[in-house]
Order: C-alpha cells, then sequence, then structure tokens
C-alpha cells in the first residue's frame, strides 16, 4: 500500500506533498527497539524512497485507551508546529 501510495505521489504530486510515515508504540517495541525501528525505516524507504523520515512516537497512558491528544502533540514537536 505504500509503495502504491508513494506511485501516486510522484505522478500526482510533484513537489507539492508527500508521504511521511508514524510509528507508534515505539514504548514497546523492548531492547531491540533501535534494532526494529532501522529495519522499519529501510523498508519504508525500499517501498516509498519519496517518503520523508517516519516520525517516532509513544504515547503510554496507564488505564486509558485513548493517547490521541499526546500522539497529536508528539507529531506536532517533531514537525515544530
Amino acid at each position: 500500500m505504500l509503495a502504491e501510495l508513494d506511485t501516486q505521489v510522484q505522478r500526482f504530486g510533484g513537489t507539492r506533498f508527500t508521504l511521511q510515515a508514524i510509528i507508534t508504540k515505539a514504548d514497546q517495541l523492548g531492547d531491540l527497539g533501535r534494532e526494529h525501528v532501522d529495519q522499519m525505516k529501510d523498508a519504508i524507504f525500499q517501498a516509498a524512497p519519496t517518503c520523508l523520515p517516519p516520525i517516532i512516537t509513544a504515547c503510554p497512558q496507564k488505564g486509558s485507551k485513548f493517547g490521541i491528544e499526546l500522539v497529536r502533540k508528539s507529531i506536532s514537536d517533531c514537525c515544530g508546529l
């Protein structure tokens, strides 16, 4: 799916927009977290070479199902908004 989206961006988007993956729940990757993230980055680049580097975020919320606002804040912080 990511490769197809990348193809559409290249075909129709030109330089007006691009894709950026968001990797969530990074806190649950454990001791091999960095290695897993590097593997995901490589897989993303292989599927979609024009994709911006992924945003890596985690919002552990004990007792809450929804961390949407924290994820939004984390993304905004990463993007410098």
